[in-house]
């Protein structure tokens, strides 16, 4: 996100900003590890941009370990 799109985003009514998050940001494990390096920076600034412009941010645990595995239920 960038400054501009946050202003954006007020102008035109918006309150709360919602952003998808997953665990291994915080403990990489693998398959993630580095692939996801400098993301706590990126949200620490996103939320610093919505504090700036009034906008409320909603983090939203979006993944967890396991959470896109399928799992296959037997009758």
């Amino acid at each position: 996100m960038t400054e501009e799109q946050i202003i954006l985003l007020k102008q035109a009514g918006a309150e709360t900003l919602r952003i998808p998050v997953a665990d291994w940001m915080y403990a990489p494990y693998e398959p993630f590890i580095g692939c996801w390096d400098g993301a706590l920076d990126e949200l620490d600034r996103v939320l610093e941009l919505c504090k700036t412009h009034g906008l409320t941010a909603v983090i939203d645990l979006h993944a967890i370990r396991r959470s896109q595995v399928l799992s296959v239920c037997s009758e």
